[in-house]
């Protein structure tokens, strides 16, 4: 009887579904990512901010600057080039948010749970995706509007590697918000509100992401804002999946240190814009 208990124990450890506890595979993550990055590259919201933003610059911006003698419209690459960079910056919260909460929409989260992959694996393979698609674009539109800044007579002195860095930086920042409040906040509503709350509301000037060397700011309480940012809401979107006192730990120590450079990063009589 003992004998057969145990043959039944190990015949139900052998055809049993692996525990979820263990480690994330690389390899695993590296494939969500692959198929995260197409979702997000293509998703019409990611691309309409785009195009909109990069329109609306082009527009509001380069139409109403004329040439003397009749030349017609200047045309203003670089300005093209910002466009483009708030649009990463608003279409990656939009589409990170949305590859976040897909599998919540889609109704397959008991699927996902009966998988070997730890529920940690697609919440890094969304991260990844957005890191491999709108943050490396990001980073050569970065470069592409530096070379075009640098050489404009009328902004060129003001731009350098520090501005160049924060435009990459700002869009990871904004990827892992979207990413962290559709694991704590799910809803299509989500991600334009926090959108509309960042950039047309007082938080952009009190919690600037982009701050010029010019205007003597502590650019290094600066940085360390923003990059508390990225992991402060990395790290939420872990939580979400597993609740565990070392993501605890790091959640609370990325928001000490945003909540001291944002104070800490105007210098005492204030940013000279």
């Amino acid at each position: 009887m003992l004998a057969q208990t145990r043959a039944m124990a190990r015949e139900a450890r052998a055809v049993s579904i692996p525990s979820s506890h263990v480690g994330i595979s690389r390899r695993t993550v590296v494939a969500l990512a692959g198929i995260e990055v197409r979702r997000i590259l293509l998703h019409p919201a990611f691309l309409g901010a785009m195009g909109l933003v990069a329109l609306f610059v082009r527009v509001a911006v380069g139409g109403s600057n004329v040439r003397g003698g009749g030349e017609g419209p200047t045309f203003h690459p670089e300005l093209l080039a910002i466009g483009l960079a708030i649009g990463l910056a608003a279409g990656g919260l939009l589409s990170t948010n949305l590859a976040a909460q897909r599998a919540r929409r889609d109704h397959v989260l008991e699927l996902y749970g009966s998988l070997p992959s730890p529920p940690e694996a697609r919440t890094a393979g969304v991260l990844m995706g957005a890191l491999i698609g709108p943050v490396l674009i990001s980073v050569v539109v970065s470069v592409i509007g530096a070379l075009l800044l640098r050489s404009d007579e009328n902004v060129g002195a003001y731009v350098d590697l520090a501005l160049a860095v924060q435009f990459p930086l700002m869009v990871a920042a904004l990827c892992a918000i979207g990413s962290g409040t559709a694991r704590w906040l799910p809803g299509l509503m989500t991600a334009p509100i926090v959108l509309v709350a960042h950039f047309m509301t007082p938080i952009i000037w009190a919690a600037p992401w982009i701050l010029p060397t010019e205007s003597h700011g502590r650019m290094g309480w600066h940085f360390a804002y923003v990059v508390s940012v990225i992991v402060l809401w990395s790290a939420l979107s872990f939580l979400r999946d597993r609740r565990t006192l070392v993501r605890g730990l790091i959640v609370g120590a990325a928001l000490t240190v945003a909540w001291l450079g944002v104070f800490l990063q105007y210098p005492p009589g204030g940013l000279s814009l």
